[in-house]
């Protein structure tokens, strides 16, 4: 119902049309705490067609040592999210991974463009057609049947 993709800062998850409104199985980030958020949209091509994905960036608040508010550009403090849904209600959201030794710079420079290229050709190349016994080469001693 769900298929995560890391890759480097970044995460993409797809959940299949049954798990609409997550009935099966969450897929993706659950929450997103506590701090500033923005939203934020951006154009997403899946396969052939352009989307409009509805997205957060986060800022969190988070107190250091001393009590006092954390600022920092951090993934794990300073992240975002996409989310972008199909005509036939997949669901992909695309984001970055919390972390605390890269930046959102980071992901925005590293990450991304090629998260954004690994749905590109999502939905855009047609399932091949089933063998049949016309279409598999024949081997000597093996006869197939179509059912």
């Amino acid at each position: 119902m769900c298929v995560g993709i890391e890759y480097s800062l970044g995460w993409i998850y797809i959940s299949a049309p049954p798990n609409q409104e997550y009935e099966y199985t969450s897929c993706g980030p659950t929450g997103v705490g506590a701090g500033e958020i923005a939203n934020k949209i951006e154009n997403v091509f899946v396969g052939d067609q352009l989307y409009q994905a509805d997205g957060l960036e986060i800022k969190l608040q988070v107190d250091d040592d001393s009590g006092g508010l954390l600022t920092s550009e951090t993934l794990e403090v300073h992240y975002e999210f996409f989310m972008v849904d199909l005509i036939d209600v997949t669901r992909i959201t695309i984001g970055a991974v919390p972390r605390n030794d890269a930046t959102s710079n980071d992901y925005a420079m590293k990450t991304k463009n090629i998260l954004l290229s690994i749905l590109s050709p999502y939905g855009a190349l047609p399932y091949p057609p089933a063998p049949t016994s016309n279409t598999i080469p024949s081997l000597p001693g093996v006869t197939w049947k179509d059912d």
